[in-house]
């Protein structure tokens, strides 16, 4: 039961109203956080190899879901929830013709994925380069280590 101290301050104090914004992928409270949401999904999109190789064929040219079932090794309502995940991070996109819905893919999706990548790619260059620069200094021998710990050896007296 919710607590009566003031008016609600976020979708969590009414959880059906949480789970109707988070099924279209809302929250109001949290909408500072839509665009590492929305990266957040690509990620986790990219993550699967069967997602993978859907895009990989639709990069090729559009498809139908049973061209795109087809090759896989799975049933048609598994390859269905694929294509929602993929769809849900807007990396592919969907249209019919008549009852025939063609796929194809969106690889401006991808770039907010690319530009975070790419970020950190530079900053961990960036750091080993550093890394690499302390490495070589010439006359900062690193200390000698006193050897480790013996181990004893214990005999057996049987």
């Amino acid at each position: 039961m919710r607590k009566a101290t003031g008016p609600p301050t976020s979708s969590t104090d009414f959880p059906e109203a949480k789970i109707f914004l988070y099924r279209f992928g809302l929250d109001p409270i949290f909408n500072h956080m839509v665009k590492q949401n929305h990266l957040d999904a690509v990620f986790s999109a990219l993550a699967d190899p069967t997602r993978r190789a859907i895009l990989a064929r639709l990069a090729e040219g559009e498809a139908t879901v049973g061209e795109l079932a087809t090759p896989l090794p799975m049933s048609g309502p598994a390859v269905t929830k694929h294509l929602k995940v993929l769809e849900a991070a807007g990396l592919i996109t969907r249209h019919r013709d008549g009852r025939i819905h063609r796929l194809g893919f969106n690889g401006g999706a991808m770039a907010e994925a690319v530009a975070w990548v790419t970020h950190y790619h530079r900053f961990w260059s960036d750091q080993f380069d550093a890394l690499a620069r302390y490495l070589a200094e010439p006359g900062d021998a690193a200390p000698e280590q006193p050897p480790g710990p013996k181990k004893e050896i214990k005999e057996d007296r049987s």
